[in-house]
């Protein structure tokens, strides 16, 4: 999450005055409330001529960074998402560190994974990251 801490501070607070907010918050969530996660499987049962998908039950960690700074256009967004190689490698933060981020959720997740940026012009940018909740066990040193 810190290099989307990082953008809102290095682009979007950049020449605003005022007061400037950073939200990060994370939960955990099932998989019912993600339906959209491709690759999920289940079985269906008809019920009435309409067909009820039941999803085996799968907890995701939703991670989520928001800010109050000056947000982007649908253009500045699209931009982010067709990174070109040679633009990538010269990047300190900004988009090399988002296409780095989403090749790591890729090779880690392999596809089940969630990662979204919205964002509006004087609005503010909202980052939304879903992965896998994974049980970590506290051993004893």
């Amino acid at each position: 999450m810190q290099p989307f801490a990082e953008n809102a501070v290095v682009h979007g607070f950049e020449d605003m005055s005022g007061v400037c907010i950073i939200t990060i918050q994370a939960k955990v969530v099932t998989v019912g409330d993600m339906a959209e996660y491709a690759g999920v499987t289940g079985t269906a049962q008809s019920e009435g001529g309409s067909y009820k998908l039941s999803v085996p039950e799968k907890k995701y960690l939703h991670i989520e960074v928001a800010d109050t700074a000056q947000g982007m256009s649908k253009e500045q967004l699209e931009e982010l998402r067709e990174v070109e190689d040679s633009k990538y490698r010269r990047q300190r933060v900004g988009k090399y560190a988002i296409r780095n981020i989403k090749e790591r959720l890729e090779l880690k997740y392999r596809g089940d994974f969630k990662l979204s940026i919205e964002s509006e012009p004087g609005e503010g940018t909202r980052v939304v990251i879903e992965i896998p909740a994974e049980k970590v066990e506290n051993k004893d040193m």
